[in-house]
């Protein structure tokens, strides 16, 4: 009797204390801008010894909710780059929590890192308050930021991998570089980092980095960064303007890049395997002139209504001009002790606007929809001289001018679902595109393609205990016809899958596989053929069909605070790919060069990463490299090729002083039976700040002392190597100027979720 009377008392004693548990909820704000703080750590505590009682994270959205099983509590609420607020639990104060920004400082020197929060499908990249203070704009801040695989390069102002695709965004809407390099870094609140993009992000794409800003209701900024190389004519120069008034958003920029090098020539030796034996050409480049240019214009237009729904519209004018590309030299024949005169001179113009419209709802029940309508003109204009002259008589004369136009429009939809354990999203793409080509010269063609693509696709991304599992399908109709030329419709099946497994905070591993459909480019099927030289014509092929692109990776990553490393096996196999191939014809004893579906192409790429900062950013080491080892083969030929790249940056900061050693080769590309080297240099430059002006110096040179960009061919008929040369490029000496004043206050802006644009031309190139 006793014990029962005593079970009933504890009963009624644990009954009368869970009735007085609550569940707390709240939302952590920035208490001067009022929008919502992510990721924030909340704790309760005891009163009486600040004891744990329990604690939680808050969402994306800065709400958090837990339950509070002791009464009275404190509230512990906590971020990176804000100061840490202790509060009594009292329901009226925790609906809204603001924290005010700020930073502990240790003695005189703050030594500290970004903040990383790992997230389903991404890494959340919290800036510091210090590297926020050093750098002058949102690329010197990517920089210190040392993400893994990511090369930023001051003097070009851009951003890059050694191996690999990566697209930059800014606050969900796709970016250039330069963009991101008009940001100031007091706006950035976080980048986000994808280093296995979902389908919204488009094909190819490696690493996405979005940057997630805060915006102005008033004021705005203004901004230049000029870059001059000294020893010859080379500039980069950006400016940009921005004013917000109430929910919008006016602003305009404009870049302009160019070369003017008096040192350029071409080296050619080739080497033809007719049905009369082998003979062998030799140019000898001469110094000349290669002139170019392009510009480009923004206007942008933000609406955006707190964060429910957002506007944006962007035009776009692009400007490309070479008017002079140099490539005279004396041309040598092995079956004759002759010397003729080559004359090889090509000039270009390309004017494409296009209108960009980007509209975005978030919905109820953590629902979103997101519509993009881009629509591009494009005009071409390409122009082409080859003379060979023997004893002034010419013997070789070919002339050709291409004249295109292109119409195309892009709208894509998509929605999205966000859940307790992942997030669902669906699209639905449709592209329409007709393009005009006219040849004229020395032969007279008119091409007409119509070209539609639809792609439909659904992804879910969630959990299961330390697994995150990546899931998506899509369904895909590729049409395109040619006048007189036929036509072809394919329906392709496009699954993707990624298996994330977490071992702890630190080590994960990784494995991804993507399939996907590839179509042939518009130039490759135009039917039309293109003078070369006297011995050579290029070829399209309106045959060729489309071919599928396998993608198999497994990776592995180490993250701390101060070391990030990794190390990813990826495989590529393409069947029946589109590739090149060199045929004779007999009837006419020339050498065509033209595409096929050939058999097969494999890649296999190990490579390696290593982010360490052991003193924060008075020391940044970023290394990342591998190889690419390719299997050609054609329905004709079989070719290996092994590449390595590399890129190695050494970084500090010393008062308002920056120092960089960087050393770069980028992987050379390899397809069918041609080899193109891409950029390698080594560079030291020096940077000074004072307030809102920084001054740069920089130091380059190429690994062959003057620039160099090799292509060679290892066809079994007409196997041939070029060097370009540019004898005025290094070394470079480059002085730098950047300037950007900030003013106004900031607001939460809308994330745009899609991003479309159209650069094709169609055109075949006849160019050596």
């Amino acid at each position: 009797m006793k014990r029962m009377i005593l079970s009933l008392f504890l009963l009624s004693l644990f009954s009368w204390s869970a009735s007085f548990a609550q569940t707390i909820r709240g939302k952590v704000i920035d208490a001067a801008t009022r929008e919502a703080l992510p990721f924030a750590h909340v704790v309760l505590l005891q009163v009486a010894d600040s004891s744990f009682v329990s604690g939680t994270v808050a969402g994306e959205d800065g709400v958090f909710s837990l339950d509070s099983p002791v009464d009275p509590s404190l509230v512990r609420v906590s971020l990176v780059g804000y100061e840490t607020r202790v509060m009594p639990l009292r329901a009226e104060d925790i609906r809204l929590i603001a924290l005010m920004p700020g930073q502990r400082r240790l003695g005189e020197v703050t030594v500290q890192a970004s903040a990383v929060v790992r997230e389903k499908d991404r890494q959340l990249v919290y800036p510091s308050k210090e590297q926020v203070e050093r750098s002058m704009d949102g690329l010197d801040l990517t920089s210190r930021l040392a993400l893994p695989r990511v090369w930023v390069d001051p003097n070009t102002r851009s951003i890059s991998m050694a191996n690999g695709n990566l697209q930059l965004r800014i606050n969900g809407v796709q970016a250039s570089p330069l963009e991101v390099a008009a940001l100031p870094p007091a706006d950035i609140k976080r980048v986000e980092y994808h280093d296995n993009p979902g389908l919204r992000y488009g094909e190819g794409v490696d690493i996405v980095l979005d940057y997630i800003t805060v915006k102005r209701t008033s004021g705005g900024n203004f901004g230049m960064d000029l870059n001059h190389q000294l020893n010859t004519f080379w500039m980069s120069d950006y400016i940009y303007g921005k004013y917000n008034r109430g929910r919008s958003e006016f602003s305009l920029s404009a870049y302009a890049n160019g070369h003017r090098y008096t040192e350029a020539w071409q080296d050619r030796t080739e080497t033809f395997h007719g049905p009369d034996g082998m003979f062998q050409r030799t140019q000898e480049g001469l110094p000349g002139r290669d002139y170019e240019m392009y510009w480009t214009t923004t206007a942008n237009y933000n609406y955006t209504n707190g964060e429910e729904s957002f506007l944006n519209a962007k035009l776009n004018l692009f400007y490309y001009d070479y008017p002079h590309s140099y490539s005279d030299a004396l041309l040598r024949n092995s079956a004759s002790t002759a010397v003729a005169n080559l004359t090889d001179n090509s000039k270009s113009r390309n004017f494409r606007p296009s209108l960009d419209v980007y509209y975005f709802r978030k919905l109820e029940r953590r629902q979103s929809l997101a519509f993009n309508v881009v629509g591009t003109y494009s005009t071409t204009d390409s122009r082409h001289t080859y003379q060979e002259t023997l004893e002034g008589v010419p013997v070789t004369d070919i002339y050709t001018r291409v004249d295109g136009k292109r119409y195309s429009v892009i709208g894509e939809g998509i929605y999205e679902k966000e859940t307790e354990s992942g997030r669902f999203s669906a699209g639905l793409k449709h592209t329409q595109a007709y393009t005009d080509n006219v040849y004229s010269g020395s032969g007279d063609y008119t091409t007409h393609m119509t070209e539609a693509e639809s792609y439909l696709y659904g992804q879910y991304v969630g959990t299961w205990k330390k697994w995150v599992y990546n899931v998506g399908v899509g369904v895909s109709r590729s049409y395109l016809s040619q006048a007189d030329a036929g036509s072809y419709n394919r329906w392709y099946f496009r699954p993707r899958v990624a298996l994330t497994y977490n071992i702890n905070r630190a080590l994960s591993l990784r494995y991804r596989y993507e399939l996907r459909n590839v179509n042939p480019s518009l130039s490759e099927l135009s039917d039309v053929e293109q003078w070369i030289d006297s011995l050579q014509i290029r070829k399209g092929n309106p045959d060729l069909s489309p071919f599928l692109f396998h993608t198999n990776a497994i990776e592995f990553h180490v993250n701390t605070a101060k070391v990030k490393t990794g190390l990813t096996l990826s495989y590529q196999y393409q069947p029946d790919i589109v590739m090149e191939e060199t045929r004779y014809d007999a009837a006419r004893g020339i050498f065509v060069r033209t595409y096929d579906n050939q058999r097969s192409f494999h890649r296999l790429s190990p490579e390696v990463y290593l982010n360490y900062s052991p003193l924060g950013d008075y020391l940044r080491m970023n290394i990342s490299g591998g190889l690419n080892h390719y299997w050609s083969n054609g329905n004709h030929y079989a070719h290996t090729y092994t590449d390595p790249f590399y890129a190695i940056s050494l970084s500090s900061d010393v008062r308002n002083f920056s120092f960089g050693l960087r050393f770069y080769k980028r992987a050379f590309l390899f397809s069918g039976e041609t080899m193109q080297e891409m950029d390698r240099f080594s560079m030291l430059s020096v940077g000074y700040k004072i307030g809102k002006v920084r001054l740069n110096a920089s130091f380059s040179t190429d690994f062959h002392g003057s620039a160099r960009y090799r292509e060679e061919n290892r066809s079994a008929l007409a196997p041939y190597v070029t060097d370009k040369r540019f004898g005025d490029i290094f070394p470079s000496f480059q002085l730098g100027f950047s300037y950007h004043l900030d003013f106004g206050r900031k607001y939460h802006s809308g994330n745009r979720k899609l991003y479309n644009s159209d650069n094709e031309s169609g055109i075949l190139d006849n160019r050596k």
